[in-house]
């Protein structure tokens, strides 16, 4: 169990969906199994087919999923970027095989793009960049090292029927709350191949700001603080006495603790890192 908290994903995908980013939907189940307790839960909504209907009005795209891959035996194969030559990697979770004609549409829009004063214009009709802009800027509030920004992991794409676009999906929200430096990487140097490029493109960045300053304020009107006071007393007493939890007796009361503290401080950090 990476989250000894039990709350990181129920507070995460929350802050995803006040931002306008459709987000799995979450729970908590306390399982008993022949009467005996098995342990308290997050409930996460799979992001499928019926995902797919309730947060897009055309829900009958293409949706991929960026989680690295193993082998056969187990053994890391690689992480998942457009541009990098792992095109035929993603693995198609729902809609029409395409032999994955979409996701290297992207692919060399973005190799063509690269070098161009019009990066930002020319991406405009295979990315939604509002879309990823607000995705990013979740992952940072959050501190999400596992996502795509950071490590070109954890994340799904999905392309809308009508136009082909691709919009990014949140997923697997376990290593969150942690800073950059925790593992060794950068928010301003990131391993995604489109946040680097964003970068480094005047108008993509200013983008970038404004949507951090959005998230910002939406992490204060969508009172994450008192939802996970809310949550945290709704679950207390199912995860002290949850007998399968990996963590130590104190871990659970120590990991809330630094995730309310994060809740706290966390939009003031980033309104200094970008000079808001």
């Amino acid at each position: 169990m990476v989250d000894c908290s039990y709350l990181k994903e129920p507070v995460g995908y929350a802050l995803f969906e006040e931002m306008g980013v459709p987000a799995p939907r979450t729970g908590f189940a306390a399982v008993t199994v022949n009467g005996a307790s098995y342990g308290l839960y997050v409930i996460i909504e799979t992001p499928d087919d019926r995902f797919l209907d309730r947060v897009y009005e055309e829900p009958d795209g293409n949706l991929y999923d960026g989680k690295y891959i193993l082998d056969d035996d187990g053994d890391f194969v690689a992480l998942l970027d457009f541009n990098d030559g792992v095109d035929t990697l993603f693995q198609l979770e729902e809609g029409t095989d395409v032999g994955h004609a979409d996701i290297r549409a992207v692919s060399e829009a973005l190799n063509a793009a690269l070098f161009s004063e019009d990066f930002y214009a020319e991406l405009s009709g295979y990315i939604d960049w509002d879309n990823f802009h607000r995705v990013w800027a979740v992952e940072q509030w959050l501190g999400q090292n596992d996502g795509y920004v950071l490590n070109t992991n954890n994340y799904q794409v999905y392309f809308d029927p009508t136009d082909g676009i691709a919009r990014f999906v949140p997923w697997d929200l376990d290593y969150t709350f942690l800073y950059d430096w925790e593992w060794g990487m950068d928010w301003w140097g990131p391993a995604g191949n489109l946040a680097a490029r964003c970068l480094r493109d005047d108008t993509c960045l200013a983008a970038q700001q404004a949507a951090t300053a959005e998230v910002i304020a939406a992490a204060e009107s969508a009172a994450l603080l008192e939802r996970f006071d809310a949550m945290r007393t709704l679950i207390a007493d199912e995860a002290d006495a949850d007998p399968r939890r990996e963590c130590g007796d104190i871990s659970v009361g120590r990991e809330q603790l630094a995730v309310e503290d994060w809740l706290q401080n966390r939009s003031g950090e980033l309104s200094r890192e970008w000079d808001l």
